[in-house]
């Protein structure tokens, strides 16, 4: 290094120094609200996805209706993934579906099972409020269209039997092969769990629900740390980028140092903080949920590709202000683009490859490598033609900026 590129590149650490507890102290409380924040969403969806809550409204004085309650609630294999409330009546089940606390609700009207014991089966409606559809709603549609279909062909078997046997003079007695064969299809139908198995393979980058929004939020972090880290650019004028060119430090060699020196703050005050978190991660023993070495190491070119990135959008600023608050813009239209704030699967395809492409969601591919231990050589080529670019950029910025 040059003496001049030297000077600059250690007066620029020695600011970074005395900054560093202040954007600690900032990034911890950042990192804070997005775990609380992530650690909710995780919980809501996640007891949604396990268990979809039905209605059951009809006569609670039925006493078929109570033992078919009493089947669906204690004996039938469905009990693990859909729990059955008995209402009273359907404005009841109306109200609870607007507020969503239930994912639909069935009516039986009050001569169903009158119907059903004389060979009637009329098919049942399952009522559901568009905003609720998903795949615990659809898996739960498909059961109760199944158990519909059983039902029926089973009573068709039944009454086709003791039909047979009256026309052939045969008597049914008890525990005889028609009662055996009415006796295994109610086993059938309460013992359904063979004819279906769910497999949830992940809600993107083919990740759990957790692992994908500690990918997803821990880049969140790194593009809002952007605005955090304003003091770090704080009072960087022309003028001295002017001295410093007299001085044999051009614009390439400028940008690289303050790029460098951003860089360490970025990657040490991640490390404070991974720290931290493994030291309240031990104590309150729970290790299992630290992430391995390969997704640690992977956060650097993640880091290093949005800091560059970052640097760019301070460069272009006019002010402090305008950096800031392109900082916040591109840390909400990233985010949420490539898959920050929600799971990038429930976009268009056309948005996905869009926000697959961009640095953050690279960075958030390029993550999920290290808890899936895909190969991410692709990824990191991408990150790092970004840190190039925007490199290259900067400096094309401030050589402009400089000869004006």
């Amino acid at each position: 290094m040059r003496p001049g590129f030297r000077s600059y590149l250690i007066l620029r650490l020695r600011r970074i120094g005395k900054l560093f507890l202040p954007c600690l102290l900032v990034a911890v409380l950042l990192l804070t609200a997005l775990g609380v924040l992530g650690f909710s969403i995780v919980r809501e969806n996640g007891e949604a996805i396990q268990r979809s809550r039905i209605g059951i409204v009809g006569d609670p004085e039925d006493g078929i209706l109570r033992m078919g309650m009493f089947a669906l609630r204690n004996l039938d294999s469905s009990r693990f993934s859909v729990e059955f409330l008995q209402l009273e009546d359907e404005k009841e089940a109306r109200n609870l579906l607007r507020s969503g606390s239930i994912n639909g609700y069935v009516e039986i009207p009050a001569d169903y099972f009158y119907d059903v014991y004389h060979g009637n089966v009329q098919p049942l409606i399952y009522y559901t409020a568009p905003g609720t559809q998903g795949l615990s709603v659809a898996l739960t549609d498909e059961v109760i269209s199944a158990v519909s279909e059983l039902l029926s062909a089973s009573e068709d078997v039944i009454y086709g039997a003791e039909q047979y046997a009256w026309d052939h003079g045969i008597t049914l007695e008890q525990g005889s092969a028609g009662d055996l064969l009415a006796a295994r299809l109610v086993e059938e139908i309460l013992g359904r769990e063979g004819l279906l198995q769910v497999q949830i393979l992940g809600v993107g980058d083919g990740l759990s629900l957790p692992e994908y929004f500690l990918c997803a939020f821990l880049v969140m972090f790194l593009l809002l740390w952007g605005a955090a880290a304003s003091p770090v650019f704080a009072g960087q004028d022309m003028e001295l980028g002017r001295i410093l060119k007299c001085g044999g430090v051009g614009p390439i060699r400028q940008i690289l140092a303050e790029y460098l020196s951003y860089l360490v703050l970025m990657l040490g005050m991640i490390l404070c903080l991974l720290l931290l978190a493994a030291a309240g991660i031990r104590m309150m023993g729970l290790d299992e949920l630290m992430p391995g070495l390969p997704f640690l190491i992977r956060i650097i070119p993640a880091a290093a590709a949005l800091s560059a990135l970052q640097l760019l959008l301070y460069e272009c600023a006019s002010g402090m202000l305008q950096g800031v608050l392109l900082q916040f813009l591109l840390a909400a239209v990233m985010g949420y683009v490539c898959g920050c704030m929600y799971p990038i699967g429930f976009f268009p395809e056309l948005l996905q490859r869009i926000g697959n492409l961009l640095p953050a969601g690279l960075a958030r591919q390029y993550l999920s490598t290290g808890l899936t231990g895909m190969p991410g050589a692709a990824l990191l080529g991408g990150l790092t033609a970004y840190v190039a670019g925007c490199l290259g950029a900067g400096m094309l910025i401030r050589r402009s900026r400089l000869a004006g």
